[in-house]
């Protein structure tokens, strides 16, 4: 659950669960804010979003490997 236990996939492959979970709590905090049932409606779209990420185990993308303070390398 969360990555947290498989060190290689907490390290490296968790890209599109921390962009999906960022997107869930600033949708989160905007619908709290304007109380709008679009936004809550994409807080349970970005949250299962977030959650098939880790299930699938999609891959990071290409432009990870240029930028390396986005996600963590694997360690040999």
């Amino acid at each position: 659950m969360f990555g947290l236990w498989s060190r290689g996939i907490r390290a490296s492959e968790n890209f599109y669960r921390n962009l999906f979970a960022l997107l869930t709590f600033l949708t989160f905090g905007a619908a709290l804010l304007t109380n709008s049932p679009v936004l809550f409606l994409l807080v349970l779209a970005f949250g299962a979003l977030s959650r098939t990420a880790v299930k699938k185990g999609w891959g990071n993308p290409a432009f990870v490997e240029r930028v390396p303070w986005l996600v963590s390398k694997k360690k040999s």
